[in-house]
């Protein structure tokens, strides 16, 4: 039984390379063989996907420490400043407490987007044991984009909390951000 035209894989080409067969030979084009569908939800089954208790930790210490930070230098800056009129609070405070925010801002974004994208982890996943993954390489941090899009989508889907308490039945185990991004969190 003869083949129907289409792009096959040939044995003389690379793997992940598929040549033109025309019904009767191999064509000289070739291309680079697209993903197949579905493929990007695919797990290795010897993969030890982390469970909600230790995400939920790696969580608590990523968002811990910033905020003990935050507070720690609040409260240095606020007994530095001399006490003032009810006039100029406002602005003292806001010209007090922006640096600070400022310094939050970059501490989460360093910790959440470059750390996981050059690493797998953040501060919380490394005390915990935790590391983030491509869902087609494991062996991989997941890079700039996954991490940008995992922090994006983990700060526009708080509202949506209770969807990812789904967490605890859904056998991949996956959010919201991790289904975004194409990525997991494994155990070490």
């Amino acid at each position: 039984m003869a083949l129907p035209p289409g792009w096959y894989q040939h044995s003389g080409d690379s793997p992940g390379r598929l040549r033109y067969w025309d019904g009767d030979h191999f064509t000289s084009d070739t291309m680079l063989d697209p993903m197949p569908r579905g493929a990007r939800t695919r797990m290795a089954p010897n993969w030890r996907l982390a469970g909600p208790t230790a995400r939920l930790g790696a969580w608590t210490v990523d968002n811990l420490v910033p905020v003990l930070i935050f507070i720690a230098v609040a409260k240095v800056r606020d007994t530095a400043l001399p006490t003032l009129d009810d006039a100029q609070q406002p602005q003292q405070l806001w010209d007090t407490y922006l640096p600070i925010i400022a310094l939050f801002g970059v501490f989460h974004l360093v910790n959440q987007v470059a750390l996981v994208a050059l690493t797998g982890r953040s501060l919380g996943k490394a005390v915990v044991g935790l590391r983030v993954v491509r869902l087609n390489d494991e062996d991989s941090a997941p890079g700039i984009v996954s991490a940008v899009v995992r922090y994006i989508v983990s700060i526009v889907a708080l509202p949506l909390a209770p969807v990812n308490a789904l967490i605890f039945f859904y056998g991949q185990r996956r959010l919201v951000h991790d289904l975004a991004a194409n990525t997991a969190v494994l155990y070490e």
